[in-house]
């Protein structure tokens, strides 16, 4: 099971990310150019990423995800092409792969009937550009049924988790094409899965649970006062209190305790990245609920939001503390309580400011001003990248944060699949 009392440490070689996002700086991209074309020209001289992974994730999996997605994923996992190379199962593990890299950004992200950018002026015919960090954290997929919902939602009968051993082999683009083979691998990877986020390593079959599972509301409610410290009796921590806990969703019922073991991996992945590389000037991290990778979910990102407090609040009290962490800002459109419940996940860290990420733009401008504790740190921005496609180097600005984000940086330069340092940092 995960570790409550940690974050991952990268290995003292790894490079540390060094700038300010509340300073805009002079560029070489010429005024006029778009810069994610600029970057993409030049990306053999781009830095690439470091990459934080989960201890379960066969490094070979690391490799073959960062390396061998398709161009674009708009709407779509796997699909029978003839020319796909992940699977729905491989795209679930990539939940637990976080490349985190150093950014350029043309402009101040805004959202008017679609992404769009306030871009900030050239000087003397070159454009300017905020430091930023770019976290590309694969956001739990719950856009269908493929996915996660597959991990995390129970079957007719029980499923026993299983690791898969030394010398695990990914099937080759070929053999992935035959369904029996695929759908052979795929419970494998998601045996494997089930094995290291589940105590028990194991899920009970629906029937089991129907009687006792609790409603998205009463989920919500538990993850909260998980949130704010409150323990149920007998319980050592919020992984415990989860053990034997379910939610019915209109997909069908899913494990409290996966989702939470779920989320505690990524923020364990990512804060603990982000607490080495910026160390020194600190960073303001951001946050913006991903409503499409939510479809499948009751609440939306309520309950995922929920999640991600309960887990914050267990690191603290597991004694975890974000030292280089100056604010925690979300995006709180569609969730107005929010900012509230991770106040009270944040209870034991009054170094960091809680606030809505979008009092980190205030109109009429709306461009960054850090909060006062964020003066000369560095922001965290996600771009809420997909695990099946490089949407990031392909889409168009106005259809997502991937997109807007892609147009407007040198981040897909960064993670360009072919570039020569892209597998040069991970852990």
């Amino acid at each position: 099971m995960s570790n409550l009392s940690s974050l991952k440490v990268p290995p003292p070689r790894t490079p540390r990310y060094y700038g300010r996002s509340d300073a805009l700086e002079t560029t070489r991209v010429p005024s006029g150019t778009n810069p994610r074309d600029y970057y993409l020209k030049n990306f053999v001289t781009m830095l690439g990423p470091i990459i934080s992974h989960s201890e379960f994730v066969p490094r070979n999996i690391v490799q073959h995800l960062m390396r061998d997605k398709k161009d674009s994923a708009l709407g779509v996992k796997w699909e029978n092409t003839g020319h796909d190379t992940v699977t729905n199962m491989e795209g679930a593990l990539h939940t637990y792969v976080v490349p985190l890299v150093p950014v350029f950004m043309h402009g101040d992200h805004v959202y008017r009937s679609g992404h769009d950018a306030v871009h900030f002026p050239a000087v003397d015919g070159f454009a300017q550009a905020r430091r930023v960090i770019l976290s590309a954290l694969i956001q739990p997929d719950f856009e269908s049924s493929e996915a996660l919902m597959q991990v995390a939602g129970l079957r007719n009968d029980l499923s026993i988790g299983k690791p898969l051993g030394h010398g695990f082999e990914i099937l080759s683009a070929s053999e992935k094409q035959d369904n029996a083979k695929r759908a052979a691998y795929d419970e494998r990877l998601r045996q494997h899965i089930i094995y290291h986020l589940v105590e028990s390593h194991s899920l009970p079959s629906r029937k089991d649970v129907e009687a006792t599972a609790l409603s998205d509301e009463q989920a919500q409610i538990l993850l909260e006062q998980l949130a704010s410290g409150q323990l149920p009796a007998g319980a050592s921590n919020a992984q415990a209190a989860l053990h034997d806990k379910f939610v019915v969703q209109d997909g069908g019922i899913l494990s409290l305790e996966l989702l939470f073991a779920s989320a505690l991996h990524q923020f364990r992945n990512e804060l603990g990245a982000l607490e080495y590389l910026a160390t020194g000037q600190g960073y303001v991290y951001t946050f913006d609920p991903p409503v499409i990778f939510a479809n499948k979910l009751n609440g939306k990102d309520k309950l995922l939001n929920r999640c991600m407090a309960a887990v914050l609040r267990a690191l603290i009290d597991g004694g975890v503390r974000f030292t280089n962490m100056r604010a925690f800002a979300i995006g709180d459109f569609a969730d107005k309580t929010i900012v509230g419940v991770l106040k009270h996940a944040f209870a034991g860290q009054p170094h960091v400011t809680v606030l809505s990420k979008y009092d980190l733009y205030p109109k009429p401008a709306q461009t960054y001003v850090p909060p006062e504790t964020g003066q000369g740190a560095i922001l965290v921005l996600h771009n809420n990248s997909d695990a099946f496609g490089q949407n990031i180097e392909t889409e168009g600005k106005s259809g997502s944060m991937d997109g807007l984000i892609g147009n407007v940086s040198s981040a897909a330069a960064s993670l360009h699949r072919q570039h020569p340092l892209l597998l040069e940092h991970v852990f």
